[in-house]
């Protein structure tokens, strides 16, 4: 009795529900492996950070400064890099629930 109802709106606000869920599930998980580089690249920044601070007598007086922040340096690009993907891949999903409330609204 609702199909009736709802007729063509129904139907093509159906048609799109099952892709937008299969999309938004494939951008979930894209964003979230993304998060986990993320978290990777941050653990290593901070590691070598640590042993920086930690070493620093060693690594003035060998003379390591520019090594150590190229190290450092490095692992936060790849942080940056992986938190740019990760907010990309968020404001894709939250589009893609956008247009299917409103297909569905419809």
């Amino acid at each position: 009795f609702l199909a009736v109802r709802l007729r063509l709106a129904g139907l093509l606000s159906t048609l799109y529900l099952v892709p937008g869920l299969v999309l938004a599930w494939v951008i979930m998980q894209w964003s979230m492996h993304h998060r986990q580089q993320y978290q990777c690249y941050q653990d290593e920044r901070l590691k070598h950070f640590s042993e920086l601070v930690m070493n620093i007598r060693t690594i003035k007086a060998l003379m390591w400064e520019r090594h150590w922040l190229d190290r450092i340096r490095k692992a936060r690009e790849g942080e940056l890099n992986a938190n740019q993907a990760y907010t990309i891949s968020v404001g894709l999903m939250v589009a893609n629930m956008h247009t299917m409330t409103w297909l569905m609204a419809l």
